[in-house]
């Protein structure tokens, strides 16, 4: 269910991100030509067709910078300083194709306006996002379930992380180990039974921490 979920997240993810750019293009071209009285060098349709352009330059863009991947376990600043970076290179990109074309009639400044808008706007919203869905995995909704592999330090410091900060949704079902170490934390089974155990459960994610001992 997480997983369809997750995948209907991403998908809408992705639209709201496509019309939230193309709107971007469309106020800035409000803001260069009526906020400041520019003087409109081509039709109004020239801006709908590179808004439609920066659309598909965009979504392409965040997809290869990994924008639409999970950022469960990734703090709001890097998120924000990788989305920058791909904002500036489309903008760039945009005003290269002004240059290649020769529309040197189109405004830059409505670029320079679109990069703050779609900026401001496309951070808003991923802000937004993580703190709705940080609330729904307080309330116990949008979990991840996760079965651990091992029980040395490194497993439980996972441990202690995921169950320190209930913001990140994920919810261990057990773990998989020759020895019962956990009292508060079921054991699934033994090392030689973690194929059965996964074709059990069906887990979203099996994390691994076995001890070099166990290896």
């Amino acid at each position: 269910m997480i997983k369809e979920n997750q995948r209907l997240l991403n998908q809408l993810h992705v639209i709201s991100d496509g019309v939230l750019v193309f709107a971007s293009m469309m106020i800035a071209y409000f803001i260069r030509f009526y906020v400041f009285s520019g003087i409109e060098g081509v039709p109004f349709a020239y801006y709908v067709y590179l808004g439609l352009l920066a659309v598909v330059l965009c979504l392409i863009s965040y997809g290869m910078a990994g924008l639409y991947s999970s950022y469960r376990a990734i703090r709001f600043h890097r998120e924000a300083a990788r989305f920058l970076c791909a904002n500036t290179l489309d903008t760039m990109a945009l005003t290269s194709v002004l240059f290649v074309f020769r529309l040197e009639h189109m405004s830059r400044w409505t670029l320079v306006f679109f990069f703050l808008v779609s900026s401001f706007l496309l951070l808003s919203k991923r802000a937004a996002m993580r703190i709705l869905l940080r609330r729904y995995r307080r309330m116990g909704y949008n979990q991840k379930h996760v079965v651990l592999v091992g029980d040395g330090p490194m497993a439980e410091t996972y441990l202690k992380r995921v169950t320190a900060d209930r913001n990140l949704g994920f919810q261990v079902d057990g773990y998989v180990s020759d020895s019962l170490t956990w009292k508060e934390l079921a054991n699934l089974g033994r090392y030689d039974q973690l194929e059965q155990v996964l074709d059990s459960l069906v887990p979203d994610e099996v994390v691994v921490a076995v001890r070099a001992a166990d290896e």
